[in-house]
């Protein structure tokens, strides 16, 4: 802390020899009283109440309850300690008062420190304690408190009497300072806007843009918003925006222009503060112009999205495991276009030869244990689901498993059909944690 004291020693030396007697009468006690003054007021600033209690004639409660940083709230002690940081004072020596008669004594002491009541008209909230602080240290206004000490003379000491007086200095004991919650409690949900944004697909389709307003709520807007963000598209950061300043914003806007169409894909967008830490993160997918409808390896065969699903980027999904080890080319990947919790909803593949129906019937014959193999890791029961996959009323080989786990998040229906049409092998992989879905996308296959 930084204390502005005034040591008189020489002063009264000088005094004391100049003069012989003073104004207090025939014993001289000024230099006892400045001194005592001095003293007082370092403790004060210090909050040592023990050493003023015991320079004085008397005690006082909530002076003691004070200094003893009695505080059920961190907030209010750091904001007195920022406060205390600034407080100097200074022994005004031409206002010593003495009274030889009676052996008594004033003096007056000038203290200053920051105008904390200024510092909190400048902000409506603080983002955090220390910018509060950070804007206590910088405060040039000042807040000047003088106190008139009144001092008795008892058995050769220097006594002061109205201890009392001195809460008059702590104004600030029960400051309360507004402090904001964190971005990430006043953020709500992110509004896509433009007229490439499909509400019923929930996605961007043939896009050069993807534009949001996220509304800020409750308190939100009466802070000062210093934010950044970041976009990723599977692990590549794909974009990260400069600093973004905004003072007392209703909503927080992102324009992100790719200068192109966008390629397909989810686009996971996080907003960060300054300091690095997420505050909000949202997806959206993107695709182009989508026909509902597209036939699979060349036949008759065709799939017609469910409403709410788009087709994806079929290199983005590796199908090299399924159906042993030969090699697979992914058709189409039909996603969720809103979510997705598992990476992808809905495979159609062909494989790279034409399998024997013998082959495919051996595959499913071992499939229980391969899938319970897959899942070991999470520690699930594998149920088996009677389920019948059929296309226009033809019956196709499939299994349909039911995984439950310990936590009920990662429950899913895994569903696996491999059969043969017009000369293609096909597989189809499907994983999804709600059965209507299941259906839905099973229900998507039709025959030309």
């Amino acid at each position: 802390m930084l204390l502005k004291r005034t040591r008189f020693t020489a002063l009264l030396l000088s005094f004391a020899l100049l003069s012989g007697i003073t104004s207090c009468g025939q014993e001289d006690y000024s230099g006892k009283i400045l001194t005592c003054a001095d003293f007082i007021s370092e403790y004060a600033v210090e909050r040592k109440y023990v050493e003023i209690a015991s320079m004085s004639t008397g005690t006082d409660p909530e002076l003691r309850e004070f200094m003893s940083m009695s505080t059920d709230s961190a907030s209010i002690y750091r904001a007195q300690l920022a406060i205390e940081s600034t407080l100097q004072y200074e022994v005004l020596e031409d206002t010593l008062e003495c009274y030889g008669s009676d052996k008594t004594g004033t003096v007056d002491v000038e203290f200053t420190y920051c105008d904390y009541e200024e510092v909190l008209d400048s902000e409506p909230i603080f983002l955090s304690m220390d910018d509060f602080e950070e804007a206590v240290y910088n405060c040039n206004e000042k807040i000047e408190v003088t106190l008139t000490y009144e001092f008795k003379y008892i058995d050769g000491l220097v006594k002061l009497t109205n201890i009392q007086d001195l809460n008059e200095l702590f104004p600030y004991r029960d400051i309360e300072v507004p402090i904001s919650l964190g971005f990430a409690s006043y953020i709500g949900d992110p509004e896509f806007m433009g007229n490439t944004y499909d509400p019923n697909l929930e996605c961007y389709l043939d896009t050069e843009a993807i534009i949001v307003g996220i509304p800020v709520n409750g308190d939100g807007n009466k802070l000062v918003w210093d934010y950044y963000y970041e976009i990723k598209n599977g692990y590549d950061i794909v974009y990260t925006s400069d600093p973004i300043h905004d003072e007392y914003p209703s909503r927080l806007y992102i324009d992100y222009e790719y200068g192109s169409s966008i390629p397909n894909g989810f686009y996971d967008f996080t907003l960060y503060d300054l300091e690095g830490v997420s505050f909000k993160e949202f997806t959206i997918y993107v695709t182009g112009n989508v026909d509902p409808i597209r036939y699979l390896g060349g036949t008759t065969l065709y799939y017609e999205l469910p409403e709410g699903y788009g087709y994806a980027d079929p290199n983005t999904i590796d199908m090299s495991e399924r159906f042993g080890s030969m090699e697979n080319f992914v058709d189409a990947y039909i996603t969720n276009t809103s979510q997705t919790s598992y990476g992808y909803d809905l495979v159609i593949a062909r494989n790279l030869y034409h399998v024997d129906q013998s082959v495919i019937d051996d595959y499913f014959a071992g499939l229980d244990g391969e899938v319970e193999e897959t899942f070991a890791d999470l520690d699930a029961t594998i149920h088996r689901v009677n389920y019948t996959f059929t296309i226009d009323g033809v019956e196709y080989a499939s299994a349909t498993y039911y995984v439950e786990t310990a936590d009920e998040y990662y429950d899913v229906y895994y569903f696996v059909a491999v059969f043969n049409y017009e000369g293609e092998t096909f597989v189809i992989d499907c994983i999804t944690d709600d059965y209507d879905a299941l259906m839905d996308l099973l229900g998507g296959f039709h025959m030309g």
